[in-house]
Order: C-alpha cells, then structure tokens, then sequence
C-alpha cells in the first residue's frame, strides 16, 4: 500500500490516535511526523537534511507510549543537537550505548566476569593463554575481580600489579597485557562503553628484562618422567629429550637433517640459527639412543616431508593442559631446556670456553677463531657428564656423590 503523507493545520493527539495508515505531520514542529505502519503499531519521526543535504530521519518512539507533548520535546532535543552538531543519530547512538553501560552496571558485570568471557572466547584458543589465565586467576582477579568493570581505575590496576613487580616482572608485565585484552574483548562485545577510559592505558611498561629461567634439578626429574606419561606425541618427546642433552636451540633440533647426524662418529653438524656458524655437537648416549631409529627420511622429525615446526611444542604443550595432562612445572618454554643444559654445566664445574662452545656462542677474543677445533673433545666429554647427571636426577643412584671429573 502506497504510504500516504498528510499534513494537518494542528497536530492533535485525536489525530493520531485516528490515523490508520500513512502519516502526519507537525506543522508547528518540522520534520516532525507520526507514521502508521501496516501492522498498524505508530510510530514517531524526525525527518531532517543531514550535513551532506541528503534527507534522513530518526526514529523517535512509538505512539502512544510517547505522547504528542513528549514526541515535540524530544523534537527540540534533536533539533538543537542537529544545529549544533549537523546529525542528531551520533547522540542518540551514544547515549544508546550510555544505557548499555547504565544496564551492564546494574546487573554486577565486574572485571571477573569480564575476564572468564575472555577466557572462555580467546585465550582457550591460544597455545599459551592458559598462562595468561593463570596470571589473572592467581595474582590479579582475587584482589580487583569484584570491581564492576566500567569503575575499574588505574590506581586499582596499579595496585595489584605492584606487588608483582619486584617478586616477578615478567608475570607482572604479562598481567596487564592480559587485563588489556579483556578490555578489548569487553568492548568487543558492547560490554563496555567507549567513553569510558581503558583503565590499563596510563599503566607504564614493565621492564621484563632477560628471560632467565632454568629447570632445577627436581624439575628437571618431573619434566622427564612426564615426557615418559604419553602425554605428548613422540616425536614432541624426543625433540625435547633432545634440546636437553645437546643445548641446542630447539628451532634447530626441529629442522635436523638425517645427514647430519653421524651415529657411528656420534655428532651432529648443522648450522648455528643466530651466527649462521657451523656447528659440530657431539652426540651422547641418551642422544644417540634418541636418533638411532630416526634416521633415514630427509629430515630427522619429518610432517607430512618437512620438519616439524618449532610452533608444534607450545601447541602440543597447550593441547595437553587442556586434556588435563599438563607438564607438572610452571612458566617454562622449550627453549628454557637449553639454558638448562648451559646452568647445569656451569653447576658441574664446565668451564666457561667449553660451555659456549656447546652451545655454538662465539667465544671473545683470539680463542673464538684458534680453539675452537681444540674444544671437540671437551665438549663431547662435558656432554657425557652431563647426560650422566641427568639420568641421576631421573633414577637416583644408591650411592649418590659428585660426577667425577
């Protein structure tokens, strides 16, 4: 049906109640119109010439929920904001969303609930979300979680996250990145308001510093007998089996070659990833034992023909967590096994040059390009006692003391 505009000489609530279809306009109020619409529900209008000339119109509220006198003032409303701004839809947009905020508030949405939908929408997802999750549910949600999220300050943030700082800035610097994130989820789903400031934006930067973290000998011993549980796949097994008894970067041991490897000569050659120097890691019982049966495709940890990537151990990590399998240490990555392997030989009494050269740093001075060839024995001799201390840590010998040396 054809819409029918009518105007009248005065709009009177008797006139609306009688219309039936098309509209009618205020003639005392312009652009002001009440419109039937064919279900027969009515509705106020507001039809006005946008910034750019183009007709538009705003919905004003229905009839007769919204009187004749109450439709003309929220007219004025309009009006003044449309002088005064050019388009009155923006303020009714905002404060639209000011009562989404006004509702959140009044139904308790706090910063803990806020962060469990974060939890459940994004850092499930992740390989590593479950530490941020930990983080929040540990160290920040027990001290500010009961805060209604859009009253959340900066002093309140600041104020759990200090105790942190000292004890560890790394956990610290990783809580506000994950109160960060729940912010930008909440906005992300119209929980919070964009008028209201990001209670995290004038939080400085914590300096995280080196990562400096090393399995102790008992957490070497859990590490172990987990990897012996099942819990992950073989191949994740022996890539970090591996990565603990030679030093190397795990990235590195992922992309080895089985022509690398010499089993009878018991090394491995490959190419440093930072230096691009080449590298001769002497292999030793636990390692051999690892890649006797490996050998043979072109790569030693082969995916469908290529090396397995480094990502697959934080997948596979994560994926054991969620199946309730996880890893019994805590804050650990992969490639804290090769700074194990690098403090534990410091701990045996490795000297300095031979510790290096394992791990294929260039050494300072004259020594980095005359001794290195010289250190191969050394090396291999280090590496032994090492896989030696190892296997004591994993099965305790009857008579414990010092490795020889």
């Amino acid at each position: 049906m054809r819409n029918v505009l009518r105007n009248v000489s005065t709009l009177t609530t008797l006139a609306c109640e009688r219309l039936k279809r098309g509209s009618l306009g205020d003639p005392t109020h312009p652009g002001l119109r009440i419109m039937a619409r064919p279900s027969g529900a009515k509705v106020w209008i507001y039809r006005f010439r946008d910034p750019a000339g183009k007709m538009a119109q705003l919905l004003i509220g229905s009839f007769p929920a919204l009187s004749l006198a109450d439709a003309r003032s929220e007219w004025r409303n309009h009006r003044a904001t449309r002088d005064k701004h050019g388009d009155p839809r923006g303020e009714v947009r905002r404060r639209q969303e000011a009562a989404k905020v006004a509702a959140i508030r009044g139904k308790g949405y706090t910063l803990t609930r806020a962060a469990e939908s974060y939890q459940k929408e994004h850092l499930s997802k992740l390989a590593r979300g479950d530490e941020q999750w930990r983080i929040l549910e540990r160290e920040i949600l027990p001290e500010i979680g009961s805060v209604l999220l859009a009253d959340l300050k900066p002093s309140q943030v600041m104020a759990a996250v200090v105790p942190m700082r000292k004890r560890a800035p790394r956990v610290a610097a990783m809580g506000i990145s994950a109160l960060r994130g729940v912010i930008r989820h909440a906005r992300s789903m119209n929980r919070l308001d964009l008028d209201v400031a990001d209670p995290t934006a004038g939080i400085p930067t914590i300096p995280q510093g080196k990562r400096s973290r090393a399995l102790s000998a008992p957490e070497i011993g859990r590490l172990l007998r987990w990897l012996d549980s099942g819990a992950v796949s073989r191949t994740i097994v022996d890539v970090l089996r591996l990565t603990l008894y030679t030093g190397a970067r795990s990235g590195e041991v992922c992309a080895m070659r089985s022509r690398d490897v010499d089993i009878d000569a018991k090394t491995w050659t490959h190419t440093q990833g930072k230096t691009g120097d080449v590298s001769v890691t002497p292999l030793s019982a636990p390692a051999v034992e690892i890649l006797r049966n490996r050998l043979g495709e072109e790569y030693v940890f082969p995916v469908r023909g290529n090396p397995v990537n480094q990502k697959a151990l934080s997948v596979a990590l994560f994926a054991s967590r969620q199946a309730g399998d996880a890893c019994p240490i805590d804050h650990w990555t992969s490639h804290d096994l090769r700074r194990t392997t690098r403090t534990g030989l410091a701990r045996l009494g490795c000297p300095f040059e031979i510790g290096e050269s394992i791990l294929g740093h260039r050494l300072p001075g004259v020594a980095g390009v005359y001794n290195v060839c010289a250190y191969a024995d050394e090396m291999r001799k280090w590496l032994d006692r090492w896989a030696e201390h190892v296997a004591g840590i994993v099965a305790p010998r009857a008579k414990s003391g010092r490795v020889k040396r």
